[in-house]
């Protein structure tokens, strides 16, 4: 099954708010204390998890530093209803 493609038309409206909301919390995890670091949310994918609705979301990131690429990954997932994390992994 192919995942949906977003548009901005009304009946999507719901959907997008739960994605605006799982990206400012992704954005408040690089902004936490211990440092700040650079994140570029890359993708964002309608998937289901134990039959809930779930948002995949693919952030490159980077400690801060001139010149530097983003070269590192993070996947987190969370569920469109409740902004439930139910899954991350991040490279080493």
């Amino acid at each position: 099954k192919c995942p949906k493609i977003l548009t901005l038309d009304g009946s999507m409206s719901g959907v997008l708010d739960s994605l605006s909301r799982v990206l400012e919390i992704i954005r408040w995890e690089a902004d936490r204390p211990y440092g700040h670091l650079a994140f570029l949310p890359v993708g964002a994918y309608s998937g289901s998890f134990d039959g809930e609705p779930i948002w995949i979301v693919v952030v490159k990131w980077e400690a801060p530093s001139p010149g530097s690429p983003l070269a590192h990954v993070r996947v987190y997932a969370f569920t469109q209803k409740y902004l439930m994390q139910v899954g991350f992994v991040t490279c080493d």
